[in-house]
């Protein structure tokens, strides 16, 4: 039998103290608790189990205890997933006091569960140990599972420790023959709270947009089982295989990645194939017009959001390198525009001299490439961000347009963003439906031969749709464009390739008070011809900017 040790804090000399509840007292103190308040009352439950967990209380009562304390935190969590869930970078003060908060119970709540197995496995009679046994590991490993959430939600590293707690408590069901036991009156195992914590961690939280991790999550429980969690083998070296080492602070990597000298024979491996060939049909199957609910997935999956969130993990977890840039580090001070309201402000205005606002000069490119930048807050104030949103980086001679494709947070003073370029400069026009009088704010952005790239609209999130014709309006400038193909959909904005709607109608002059630009703005109109040429070679308008 193989016996767990857990090292328990003492508080003051090491002494324990008496619980001050029994099982029906804490059941009415939990029902007492402000519900209303999510925040404080986590704080009371943190509190209680810290206690509880110094009390020396036997493993019979522990048990009794810890579910009713799980099954109130259970109850409160959402509030405070949701809540983290629509938050953008920088995090504000509460919210980061609401995710320690709920760390800390969560942290309480494992270290109740673990104290039960501990006892458990250093019990003289072993009779009908294992389904003992069952219950406690799995709702440790889901508590712990639920501090990684938490962490990928607000884009911060995972809790110190916590995947080599996940790591040892797995491999000692997996001694014991546990880990595929049933918790009695669900069909949840230790093995499917593990490979989905693991199949989140190998989707790159720090890529994912707001909501992703609960659409990630609704996902695995239902396909998860698809990725094939066991022993390595010798000729495992393929794409989409992990390596999971028991002994390392950390979910894995890939195989491709690690050097054959470095993988032990016990260790464990994910096969994730399977289950990328379940995303590969599933996108063939929305593509081809199938309704998402044929495809085992929600009504939401039809969406291009939900869509593209498909399309990355057929890449990330199934290991296909998309091309990569060499990077030059640069470590030289940008100037940040985020949001395409933002962008389209200064780029108008720059025509007028316009003075850049003061504290946007507080960040670092890191690192350089053709491909994108590294960059890193340093001082100043920060516009909210996250990822998908569209920014500019102000360098000394440019202005890059570029989406945000990663951010990490360790604290509230460490930002750090990943940006994809999409384009060198931009146009900013206004954009309206074609038989609309008025418009509202987007980005022209230039074609680019070298990169294959044609020219294309950005534009906020829901206002194009491919198929229909629009007007842009530019410097005394219209053109009647129809939108062909979306090439980009986050929660901010849209990108779409297009060409003329009507080659007659485009490159009208027309008089100043005929050119549509958003309410407010107070922008001067000019009488320029810049803008698009009718067309380039590949019958794609294209720009000089």
């Amino acid at each position: 039998m193989t016996v767990l040790s857990l090292a328990l804090s003492r508080r003051g000399n090491g002494a324990t103290a008496q619980f001050a509840f029994s099982p029906g007292e804490l059941r009415k103190w939990l029902e007492a608790l402000p519900l209303a308040n999510p925040q404080e009352a986590l704080r009371c439950i943190a509190e209680q189990l810290e206690a509880m967990n110094h009390s020396g209380l036997g493993w019979r009562l522990q048990s009794e205890l810890a579910e009713l304390f799980r099954q109130r935190i259970e109850t409160l969590l959402p509030a405070a997933e949701a809540d983290l869930s629509e938050a953008t970078l920088p995090l504000s003060a509460r919210r980061r006091t609401f995710a320690k908060t709920a760390d800390e119970t969560l942290a309480g709540l494992t270290h109740a569960y673990k104290s039960v197995l501990v006892a458990l496995t250093k019990r003289t009679i072993t009779f009908r140990l294992e389904q003992f046994l069952v219950p406690p590991l799995i709702q440790s490993l889901r508590a712990l599972a639920r501090r990684l959430a938490i962490s990928h939600r607000i884009y911060a590293p995972h809790p110190r420790g916590v995947w080599r707690e996940m790591h040892f408590l797995f491999r000692f069901g997996m001694r014991h023959g546990i880990v595929n036991a049933h918790l009695p009156g669900t069909s949840l195992t230790a093995s499917a709270v593990y490979r989905q914590a693991l199949l989140l961690a190998f989707a790159q939280p720090p890529r994912l947009m707001q909501w992703d991790v609960e659409r990630l999550s609704a996902y695995l429980a239902r396909f998860g089982e698809r990725a094939v969690l066991g022993g390595y083998e010798q000729d495992a070296a393929m794409p989409g295989v992990f390596v999971i080492r028991s002994g390392r602070d950390s979910p894995g990597r890939p195989l491709e990645k690690s050097r054959p000298e470095e993988v032990a024979s016990d260790d464990l491996v994910l096969r994730c194939q399977p289950l990328v060939e379940t995303l590969v049909s599933q996108l063939q199957g929305l593509d081809a017009g199938t309704p998402p609910d044929e495809l085992g997935l929600p009504s939401s999956a039809g969406g291009p959001v939900s869509r593209d969130l498909l399309r990355q993990l057929v890449q990330r977890w199934g290991n296909i390198q998309s091309r990569q840039f060499s990077r030059q580090r640069t470590h030289s001070r940008v100037e940040l525009l985020v949001g395409l309201r933002d962008i389209w402000n200064c780029l108008v205005g720059e025509r007028r001299g316009l003075v850049p606002r003061e504290g946007r000069r507080g960040w670092i490119a890191a690192n350089e490439s053709p491909g994108g930048f590294s960059l890193m807050h340093f001082s100043g104030t920060c516009d909210p961000i996250r990822v998908g949103e569209v920014v500019a980086v102000r360098t000394a001679d440019a202005c890059h347009i570029c989406l945000v494709r990663w951010v990490q947070s360790e604290n509230p003073e460490h930002l750090e963003l990943g940006l994809q370029k999409i384009a060198p400069n931009a146009t900013p026009v206004t954009l309206a439906h074609a038989d609309t009088a008025t418009g509202g704010p987007a980005l022209l952005l230039p074609e680019m031969p070298a990169l294959g790239q044609a020219a294309a609209i950005l534009a906020p999130c829901g206002r194009m749709e491919a198929g229909n014709d629009y007007r842009l309006d530019h410097r005394g400038l219209r053109w009647a464009v129809r939108s062909t193909h979306l090439l980009e959909h986050t929660l901010s904005i849209q990108m779409f390739r297009f060409r003329p709607a009507d080659p007659l109608r485009n490159q009208q002059r027309l008089s100043g008070p005929e050119v549509t630009t958003p309410s407010g703005d107070n922008i001067e109109n000019t009488a320029t011809a810049e803008g698009i040429r009718p067309e380039n070679h590949d019958g794609w308008p294209a720009t000089t900017v």
